[in-house]
């Protein structure tokens, strides 16, 4: 499927789900792109019909390879490897693919902070750099990602990496990407992660979108409160944030993104009765917080109010 020009780049994008299915419909604009994803339906899908991508009013849709198995691309090499998988699944993934597949640079997108170590482990020779996106996104699981939000695209290189992030860039879409580049990863993921720790388990308590920060001045200034403790802890580790979480909260409430209903994919697995990625990033938010002496109440009581809904849920 797809292109197979000469000078098109061959980028590798494990997790299909809402922003491996975005990232893999915007590489594929410049490269062949092929996804895989352990969800056989998903993969079947994106064979037949394609990956489909809504945003600003139009919806485009473009072939893409598709497998559910790693090892059916054993041997392969690839100019490139996006991690777009959840937080839970990461190390299996990282691990399954370094035995598969070859590249000399890989991406990793996750939200929360997993181990740099054992992507630097699993592909030693490779460039590793890490992005977070302050987007907004949601993939139905039959290939179709709406983009609520494009946001801005925050790359960092990791320590002992010898190029910046200017080869990724150059393979996404211009018109459509803001970037900015920090020189510690560390201070766009962990911004990134306050964010996600605090407003992920959000529309798990409420019910609703984000949109709900409109009207419930109580939740609006919990959620406030929250982040602020998060960014004591960021300096507790001696991290400058790459942008304030707080301001796109702000802007949320100020109705500066419309009526923002994204609720993000931790609600879409709680609905689903699947696995939440709540501990890896609520929960290792409050990990970093205890080892650094920093006590955080408000999140505290945001983690155990979305357990409790989690946990009747399953009943």
């Amino acid at each position: 499927m797809g292109d197979t020009g000469i000078g098109r780049k061959s980028i590798l994008v494990v997790g299909g789900g809402s922003l491996g299915g975005m990232l893999a419909h915007d590489l594929s604009r410049t490269a062949n792109v092929v996804v895989c994803d352990t969800a056989r339906s998903l993969v079947r899908q994106l064979q037949c019909q394609g990956l489909k991508v809504s945003a600003d009013g139009q919806t485009r849709t473009v072939r893409v390879t598709a497998v559910s198995d790693v090892s059916a691309l054993r041997g392969r090499f690839f100019d490139g490897i996006v991690f777009a998988v959840k937080c839970m699944d990461f190390e299996r993934a990282i691990a399954a693919t370094a035995r598969h597949c070859r590249t000399p640079r890989v991406i990793c997108w996750q939200n929360g902070d997993p181990s740099l170590r054992l992507v630097q482990k699993c592909f030693p020779a490779a460039d590793i750099v890490r992005a977070v996106t302050t987007g907004a996104c949601r993939a139905d699981g039959r290939g179709h990602v709406r983009i609520f939000l494009r946001g801005v695209v925050y790359w960092g290189v990791a320590q002992g990496s010898r190029i910046a992030p200017s080869w990724w860039a150059k393979q996404l879409p211009h018109d459509v990407y803001a970037e900015r580049r920090v020189s510690d990863w560390r201070s766009a993921v962990w911004a990134k992660l306050i964010f996600n720790a605090v407003m992920n388990p959000l529309p798990i308590i409420a019910g609703t979108g984000y949109d709900v920060l409109r009207s419930n001045d109580g939740l609006y200034k919990d959620v406030l409160a929250a982040i602020a403790e998060g960014k004591r802890v960021a300096r507790a580790h001696t991290i400058t944030l790459a942008f304030d979480p707080a301001r796109i909260v702000r802007a949320i409430r100020c109705g500066v993104y419309g009526r923002m209903q994204h609720r993000g994919s931790m609600y879409d697995d709680f609905m689903a009765g699947k696995p939440l990625e709540l501990e890896a990033i609520t929960g290792i938010l409050l990990a970093r917080a205890k080892a650094a002496g920093v006590a955080m109440p408000v999140l505290g009581g945001i983690y155990a109010a979305a357990q409790e809904r989690y946990a009747r849920a399953g009943q």
